[in-house]
């Protein structure tokens, strides 16, 4: 009996599972952080999760939204199987932040009711180059919708209105190995309303006092 058909589908499996570490679930989002205390804005990558949609007013005279994310490195160190490995070159750095606002892929598979607004964009933020070990996890910053996005979502929402919008993300990174490592499109859903946070007001002697990301998104000001 001939082998090598055998022989040749063990060497393609081994070669499929020495290359699933740069693969690009290897790294992937987990959903939005909790601050532990929205007045000291302190995040930890085993903390809680933020649920439900996010929440950006684009009343401000320069709107952006920005979050942290909880990253999940599922890579292993070599280090940990080859004796003389470099240690963490399997460690992520996180370089940029792509967020496509209403992606076809998820308005067309999902139609979503009530439907969303009909605006569609993407824009890449750099970010600010933190890592996350090997088969480890981390709390990262990102801004997700610049200044020029939200200029355009500030002239699609009028004054006392709202609507709704999903994000895709893509996180682009590489290893400390220098193998580009991207994470999958992470979705979630944005309610962006025209003066529903910068209009709260608070009961005297206490102040309207902004969170962790200012007056005009998620977590929500809060009076002190």
């Amino acid at each position: 009996m001939d082998q090598r058909p055998l022989a040749l589908a063990v060497l393609l499996a081994a070669a499929a599972a020495a290359g699933c570490a740069d693969n690009r679930v290897t790294v992937e989002i987990k959903g939005r952080a909790a601050p532990q205390d929205v007045t000291t804005c302190k995040y930890s990558s085993t903390g809680d999760f933020l649920l439900g949609p996010g929440t950006m007013d684009v009343s401000a005279a320069a709107p952006t939204y920005s979050a942290v994310l909880y990253i999940k490195n599922n890579a292993v160190d070599p280090a940990t199987s080859t004796p003389g490995a470099v240690t963490d070159s399997k460690a992520w750095r996180a370089l940029a932040a792509k967020v496509r606002v209403n992606p076809s892929s998820y308005v067309g598979d999902f139609a979503p009711s009530p439907p969303l607004l009909g605006y569609s964009a993407e824009n890449v933020l750099p970010m600010d180059g933190m890592t996350t070990p090997p088969d480890g996890a981390s709390a990262q910053f990102a801004d997700l919708i610049g200044s020029a996005v939200g200029a355009q979502l500030k002239g699609l929402v009028a004054a006392g209105a709202k609507a709704n919008v999903v994000l895709g993300v893509t996180l682009q990174g590489q290893t400390l190995d220098g193998t580009k490592v991207d994470t999958g499109e992470w979705y979630m859903g944005l309610e962006v309303c025209n003066g529903c946070l910068a209009g709260m007001t608070c009961t005297a002697p206490a102040v309207l006092t902004p969170s962790c990301f200012g007056l005009f998104q998620d977590p929500n000001p809060y009076c002190k």
